[in-house]
């Protein structure tokens, strides 16, 4: 080509780029920051001062977009981290930074010109969001309508990220958890997930250069066989929601030596959601440093027991550091100096590895040497052969005995730089100099040794390492400084395949003479470009070990001729969501959500109907009448919520007053009146008919001042109203989302109700608050999950409209609009990124305010108005000493016009928000004006708040706190009325302050009743408060419990497995006399409460505190039987659990007695029967055995089975732990164990899917270690059948990436059913038995995650009850016919 012509004053800078804006004109951008512009004679046209640095990236979309017609944009991107759009007459659209200041390296605009892409140096890819559209017909960019005549990119989450200088060398892989950590010569660390193939952690910026890294593993407790044992197993204890990871510093770019070469650091993490947050201090990144090396650190290494961590240096030097990790909650980790060092290497050292027993060290160093050390000392074994047979760890040594076969022929020490092992001891992998990473069978000894090869790197790879249960493998690239995740599968070969055309992602066997067997045998790696997949076990070990029975029944691979249908849920999600609980615009209803279901509580009457013509009162009943001292012969009289029947009253008797300002007169019913209520005008509202129920109550005696005494004087009838409670209740479902529901929100008219849920694509379902019927499902546009939801309050004129909120890192806001009518089309109209503290409500202001609505959460309110498509915010303003605080919740407020406030649009109603602070706050636009205290001040935070009525007569705010503390407000904000829940039943008085069953997170009100949920899972409904009296003031705190203990409760903490039903009454039970335990069943969480309930009426009977030497214990498995002839049942009680985090209690057995009283005792406390692991299962044999005594077996996580006796009269335990009742075949934790018919055998399934049986026969179970063949129990009777294991089930297990864990299984009594509740929420019903693959079932869903248990009740087949791990619901279905 020529070159182009400077003109005269033109001064010609570098060219950097250039791309053509028209047929005849081409740009050109400079090192000056210039932009050239040449005609098409190759003169210099023009010169625009674009950036105050080279310009390093210039695009256009004229070719793409307007082809002849015209330039429409350029976009140019600057050494300076600017990126600026500029159109064809060089006016600038847009101009924004890059995140982080990095310099631009490439740009890219979407042919609409809507989406731009940017490129940085810092190996970052980001997409840009630009406002405005491109008009083809102009061939120019025209801008939108926003406010002040401005339009904002918004930028987005990266798409790519990575390391970004010199080499990359540091990797680091958690073998239980799915995550791994890199670092590099860009001076930073990173933490990755999986799954998401996506960071998982916010950066953390290192002072150097960085090239080894490590990171710590919590021990499994119960291992007493080694790491390599243990991983063996399948069990291990993943050490919770904190990491800890060390770094060594330092490495060589020719650049000489760092002063902090050889210095560690250990950087701790906790989890919160799905994100690792490095644990600060200060506002400043916490770590722990040592710096006993002199060189850079090359490798980096935690001991198997996490008790040791080894540094090796290019000082030729390894240094041995004592680790401890505090066990007081925070997990911090300390790092004990002066070190132990082994210093016998010739050159600095390359790789090092653990024994399983964290006892030995061998290393590797540049000089070529493998040698041996002591970790307890430091000091030289200089025996290899002494340690020949010991296990390692990890093989990451590239010298060794068991890798002499992945060396090229005429290679040198350095072609190989990392070698990684497989968990499973099958494969090994290797990343060599020339960008290869390659894959041998373990051990590789033969020279030339067959192997898979997989290019991608350009450069040499510089590190391998596997991920946990060898789901993937990492590799790194040292100049290219790429981390590669590749998927590990297996499958099986077409044998007439040969292996080079079969090899998956382009690999190739190579090497060796044999090189088509050894790759036949090779598992395929590839590129991981599809979603992630669960890790499941490739080999099942129980297949092996099933034989069928010499007679085995008619097998009917068909689907059941029943549905499954859901008739109950217990439970209600609250822990993390609030706001969800509403009464609904039907009498007597109330709407709330647990697991994925949306649930309508419906109130009913005798009659089975829930319509308000039905009533609980009739004529001729004798009821108290609750008095206001100040409405005292005024006839505003209450007819009480719980008042019994009352004899009437002899003359000159006196009814003593419950309160000093409330008293309760005797009365009868005379006469009913029902009087039309006017509803609203509103013709879409479909309000249904309302009526006020009163009555004429002729009174048996009276009182007219407060210091008159009651009498028995007549006096005239006068009118009460009437408090109507349902007899019972039904609930309808709201199905369809497919992960757990986070909130919940409900229409002003209390007609529709929309529910969002988390996942990789949240929905939004707005759906009928009667029927349940879904009405609409918005389109996905949040990430992660729905953070919040809140409906308009517009007036009849007005749109519809709802808001909704994201989990995403910005927390997206998006506004929808009913379009349809009755929220049967929906459009979004406008939407708009907040920050990045977490949201907790949205709420929308009355017509004429200021702004639409607010969202707040954590130290924030913000105050969001809409124009032109774009929700903007502004923060709240909290005024001059005030601190910005904690807002959880808002309302509208109806406190009367304002005449001496100018500039409010909206006189009748105020802002009312809940604080942290523990007072309730008030706003003038987004001006703070004044506080109402709650509570002391920050003593408890006000968790929920509630406001009703648009009259002062009707006014009212309610508002709760985390101590259980209820508090109704009038329209002035003075106190109405206080209600403490600790005094509304014996299970919350016994809770300490603070206790989550106390901690309130919803409140609502209707007429006069208070709806309260907590955190603790339960739902109350109380008495309101009548009209304000005229201080104010009441001095009735008495709460009124409008039922019988919680409307709705459940389990509330971490997970829920334990479930058991009673069994059926012996055979020479009284069949006359009703069985006292039939329809109850039991359940245990890590909650701590062993709960009775009762199908009946759909509520908690009876309940226990589990406890263990005075501490709360979790639970995860009980066990049901009754005693023969007595009126009492016995059930036994596993504890422990694992929550996430490291137990020391282990696990241990209670015994309770259960009689037909509904009484519930504790016959020890267990203390003499703990196990070393948590009991994940428990059964009886309900026939007595071994003298009359009951047998209890129980299955641990520390692999063993140990059977008890107990006294079936002093029902307590009668045989302790010891090595005849303790089997220990299993090398995993026993997850299931059932008993044989008549007792004597037993079999069990453990957590590495191994089916073994045991003989129980025998003095002192003295053949309960000997081992049984499946071929010797193929014919016996199972007097239950719970595993998920065997010959009859073998077909409920799927193959391929449809596979999921099957975590429990059931038979029904008659045997004809299998229940079976895995791992992704479902219920599904096989006949039973069920041998052959590719059998049919029917599915019911409704839980949220995995169903962690099943049971059919005892005496029928029809009722079936599940329990959810995360989603801690029990769930009750039933059949149908299909």
């Amino acid at each position: 080509g020529k070159k182009g012509k400077k003109g005269k004053k033109g001064k010609k800078g570098k060219k950097k780029k250039a791309k053509a804006i028209k047929s005849s004109e081409a740009v050109v951008g400079a090192a000056s920051g210039e932009l050239y512009v040449f005609d098409d004679k190759r003169n210099l046209k023009e010169i625009i001062n674009a950036h105050a640095k080279a310009v390093m990236a210039v695009y256009s979309i004229a070719d793409s977009a307007t082809k002849a017609s015209g330039p429409a944009c350029l976009v140019t991107g600057g050494k300076d981290s600017k990126v600026r759009i500029w159109t064809s007459t060089w006016e600038m659209l847009h101009d924004f930074t890059a995140p982080g200041s990095a310099p631009i390296s490439s740009v890219c605009l979407r042919g609409d010109a809507l989406k731009l892409l940017v490129g940085t140096q810092r190996s970052e890819i980001y997409e840009v969001d630009v406002p405005g559209s491109l008009s083809q017909s102009e061939g120019m960019l025209v801008k939108g309508k926003y406010e002040d005549g401005k339009a904002s990119c918004e930028i987005g989450n990266a798409l790519v990220k990575g390391h970004y200088q010199h080499e990359l060398w540091g990797l680091a892989v958690h073998t239980r958890k799915r995550v791994y950590c890199t670092v590099g010569d860009d001076c930073t660390l990173r933490l990755w997930d999986v799954a998401i193939r996506k960071e998982c952690a916010e950066l953390v910026a290192l002072p150097c250069m960085a090239r080894a890294c490590a990171i710590h593993e919590y021990p499994d407790e119960d291992n007493h066989g080694g790491a390599e044992e243990t991983k063996s197993r399948g069990h291990w204890s993943d050490g919770g929601d904190r990491l800890h990871i060390a770094v060594g510093m330092g490495g060589s770019v020719g650049q000489g030596r760092q002063k902090l070469d050889g210095c560690v650091r250990v950087y701790s993490y906790t989890k919160e959601g799905d994100i690792y947050k490095p644990v600060t201090r200060d506002g400043e990144v916490a770590y722990v440093q040592i710096h006993d090396a002199h060189e850079w650190i090359s490798d980096i290494k935690f001991s198997p027991d996490g008790k040791t961590l080894a540094v090796g240096s290019h000082d030729n030097a390894i240094y041995l550091y004592g680790v401890d990790v505090e066990d007081d909650g925070e997990g911090a980790i300390k790092i004990k100096s002066p070190p132990r060092t082994f210093k016998k290497h010739s050159s600095y050292i390359t790789h090092f590895d653990f024994d399983c027993k964290s006892m030995y060290l061998q290393s590797n160093c540049g000089a070529y040497e493998l040698l041996f050390s002591d970790v307890s000392t430091g000091r030289q074994i200089t025996s290899a052969s002494s340690l020949r047979d010991e296990e390692w760890a990890t093989w990451t040594c590239t010298l060794g005995w068991p890798v002499q076969g992945i060396w090229p022929p005429c290679a040198d020490g350095t072609d190989v730089n990392a070698v990684a092992r497989s968990g499973a001891n099958t494969l090994i992998a290797t990343a060599d100099d020339f960008g290869k990473v390659k894959l041998f069978r373990y051990p590789a000894v033969q020279k030339g040794a067959g192997s898979l090869e997989y290019r991608g790197h350009s450069s040499h790879v510089t590190n391998i390492r596997w991920t946990a249960l060898d789901e993937c493998l990492i590799s790194t690239g040292g100049n290219d400084r790429c981390v590669f995740q590749w998927r590990h599968e297996v499958f099986e070969r077409d044998p007439m395949v040969s292996p080079a055309s079969s090899a998956a992602g382009g690999a190739r066997p190579a090497g060796g003479e044999d090189d088509e067997s050894d790759a036949e045998a090779l598992d395929m790696l590839d590129e991981d470009d599809g979603p992630a997949k669960d890790a499941f076990m490739t080999v099942k070990p129980w297949v092996g070990q099933i034989t069928a029975p010499s007679l085995a029944p008619t097998l009917d691979p068909r689907a059941p001729d029943h549905a499954l249908s859901l008739e109950w849920v217990y439970g209600y999600r609250s822990q993390d969501t609030r706001h969800n609980l509403y009464y609904t615009c039907h009498d007597n209803s109330i709407v709330y959500h647990a697991a994925s279901m949306g649930v309508i509580l419906k109130g009913l009457h005798d009659s089975g109907s829930s319509s308000s013509e039905e009533e609980k009162y009739e004529e001729g009943d004798d009821v108290l009448i609750k008095c206001m001292e100040a409405e005292a012969g005024t006839g505003k009289l209450i007819i009480g919520a719980e008042a019994p029947a009352f004899e009437a009253v002899e003359g000159g008797a006196e009814l003593e007053a419950h309160e000093t300002a409330c008293f309760w007169l005797p009365g009868t019913l005379k006469k009913r009146h029902v009087e039309q209520v006017p509803v609203s005008k509103n013709k879409e509202a479909e309000q249904p008919e309302q009526k006020l129920d009163t009555w004429t109550v002729e009174l048996k005696a009276y009182r007219d001042s407060k210091d008159t005494q009651l009498s028995d004087k007549a006096t005239k009838p006068i009118r009460a109203s009437c408090i109507r409670r349902p007899t019972s209740y039904k609930q309808v479902f709201h199905s369809g989302h497919d992960d757990d529901i986070t909130c919940l929100a409900i229409s002003h008219d209390r007609q529709f109700v929309a529910t969002g849920q988390v996942g990789k694509n949240p929905t939004v379902r707005i759906w009928h608050a009667v029927s349940g019927a879904l009405l609409t499902m918005l389109p996905v546009v949040h990430q992660r999950g729905i953070a919040a939801l809140g409906f308009s309050q517009s007036g009849e004129d007005g749109p519809r409209c709802l808001a909704s909120v994201g989990l995403d890192e910005l927390h997206t806001h998006a506004v929808w609009r009913d379009d349809g009518g009755h929220w049967s089309k929906v459009s979004m109209i406008a939407s708009g990124r907040g920050g990045k503290d977490k949201v907790s409500f949205v709420h929308w202001l009355v017509d004429g305010s200021e702004f639409k609505f607010v969202s707040g959460g954590d130290d924030h309110i913000d105050f969001w108005t809409i124009s032109g498509g774009i929700c903007r915010s502004k923060k709240g303003l909290f005024g001059g000493e005030k601190k910005p605080t904690t807002i959880t919740g808002a309302v509208n407020h109806f406190m009367g016009p304002s005449d001496h406030e100018e500039g409010v649009k909206t006189p009748g109603f105020r802002l009312i928000t809940a604080c942290a602070t523990g007072s309730l706050f008030r706003w003038e636009g987004r001006n703070f004006r004044d506080e109402t205290p709650f509570t002391k001040q920050g003593e408890f935070p006000v968790s929920a708040i509630a406001a009703i009525g648009d009259t002062l007569l009707t006014s009212r705010l309610v508002a709760g706190n985390t101590n259980g503390t209820v508090k109704v407000f009038d329209k002035s904000m003075k106190l109405v009325a206080e209600y403490k829940l600790e005094n509304l039943s014996d299970s919350l008085f016994d809770t300490q302050a603070g206790d989550w069953r106390r901690h309130i997170r919803s409140v609502d009100m209707m007429d006069q009743r208070i709806l309260i949920g907590t955190k603790g899972s339960e739902i109350f409904e109380i008495r309101a408060p009548t009209r304000s009296p005229s201080d104010g003031v009441s001095t009735d705190e008495k709460i009124l419990n409008l039922h019988h203990g919680p409307l709705v409760q459940g389990h509330y903490k971490h997970e829920l497995w334990g479930l058991a039903f009673p069994p059926p009454p012996l055979p020479s039970a009284d069949k006359s006399v009703k069985d006292p335990f039939k329809d109850l069943f039991a359940t245990t969480g890590d909650d701590g409460t062993l709960r009775i309930w009762n199908m009946c009426t759909n509520s908690v009977v009876a309940e226990a505190n589990l406890t263990l030497g005075g501490v709360r214990q979790m639970s995860r498995a009980v066990a049901w039987t009754r005693a023969e002839g007595a009126g009492v049942s016995v059930l036994a009680v596993g504890l422990g659990g694992d929550a996430g985090r490291r137990s020391k209690g282990g696990g241990g057995i209670k015994i309770f007695t259960f009689d037909h009283s509904y009484n519930l005792l504790c016959t020890e406390e267990g203390e003499a029967h703990k196990l070393t692991g948590w009991v994940s299962d428990l059964k009886f044999y309900d026939t007595p055995v071994d003298g009359g005594m009951f047998r209890l077996a129980a299955a641990s996580h520390d692999n063993s089975i140990v059977i008890y006796g107990i006294d079936p009269d002093q029902f307590e335990i009668v045989s302790s732990p010891d090595k005849k009742n303790v089997i220990t075949k299993h090398d995993a934790a026993v997850m299931h164990i059932d008993f044989s018919d008549d007792g004597h055998f037993l079999q069990s399934s453990d957590a590495a899917q191994n089916l073994t049986y045991h003989n129980l026969g025998g003095e002192n179970f003295e053949h309960a270690m000997k081992k049984i063949s499946s071929r010797e129990t193929a014919d016996f009777e199972w007097a239950s059948w719970t595993s998920p294991l065997g010959w009859p089930v073998y077909g409920i297990w799927s193959d391929g990436p449809a596979e999921v864990d099957i975590n429990a299984c059931h038979r029904s009594p008659s045997g004809r059913f299998l229940a079976i509740g895995d791992a992704a929420g479902r219920l599904s019903l096989y006949n039973n038995p069920c041998p052959k693959k590719g059998a049919q079932g029917v599915c019911g869903t409704g839980h949220s995650g995995h169903v962690m248990n099943v049971r059919f009740a005892s005496d029928t087949d029809e009722v079936l009850v599940t329990c959810g791990g995360n989603d801690r619901c029990i769930m009750r279905w039933g059949f149908s016919s299909q």
